[in-house]
């Protein structure tokens, strides 16, 4: 049986998670650092949304429209409103890229019809079934989620990642882990906490209200 906070992640008390704006506030004053997150967060999603449409977009296709979307994001981000807009940045995102993907195919494909190329198996219109629609959101959240571990990765050092991983990935209690690494339990929900609350913090900054799940 796991130890009490080891439950943490199926906790629904979020009275500890900022909601933090700071990426998009640095997008908009043109903070070099959050650039570069936002496009190590949200690439491979712009990514995954472009190779989708009846798998007409090849590789190549996939790379220019990903630069024209950032290019668009980066004209564009000073005009969305963190505290007005009624919906997330990766919605916004997703009409950006729609809408970027339905000028590439209709430049490209001029002889088609470019909703009939749209509507086979699309992100954005295909999906017809609660069950299809679930399926994609989980795995636009796994993508963000990889992403935001990779950061965290980058960030810390090997010991506390594996803490991490041994919590995540092996399902170990903090005193299995603490004999594994050689410390003591204490300190080291300490530092799967402090980790799991950085998880939080960074996952409710990508507009997903949902805990991540492992």
């Amino acid at each position: 049986m796991k130890d009490h906070d080891d439950n943490i992640f199926c906790s629904n008390d979020r009275n500890n998670i900022p909601t933090s704006t700071s990426m998009i506030f640095g997008l908009q004053n043109g903070d070099n650092e959050s650039w570069d997150r936002f496009v190590h967060l949200y690439s491979p999603l712009i990514s995954h949304w472009c190779k989708k449409p009846g798998g007409v977009l090849q590789r190549f296709d996939c790379e220019d429209i990903l630069q024209n979307v950032l290019l668009k994001v980066n004209s564009a981000i000073k005009d969305f409103d963190v505290h007005r807009e009624k919906r997330s940045l990766r919605a916004w995102l997703r009409v950006i890229t729609r809408n970027t993907v339905t000028d590439y195919l209709k430049k490209k494909y001029q002889h088609f019809e470019t909703n009939q190329i749209l509507d086979d198996s699309s992100p954005f219109v295909g999906v017809t079934t609660a069950e299809q629609e679930q399926s994609e959101e989980s795995y636009e959240r796994s993508l963000l989620l990889h992403q935001v571990l990779d950061i965290i990765r980058s960030q810390v050092s090997d010991i506390h990642w594996e803490i991490l991983n041994l919590f995540i990935n092996a399902e170990k209690t903090s005193g299995e882990i603490a004999e594994i690494v050689n410390m003591k339990p204490d300190s080291v929900r300490k530092v799967k906490n402090r980790l799991i609350k950085r998880i939080r913090a960074e996952y409710n900054e990508l507009g997903i209200d949902e805990e991540p799940l492992f």
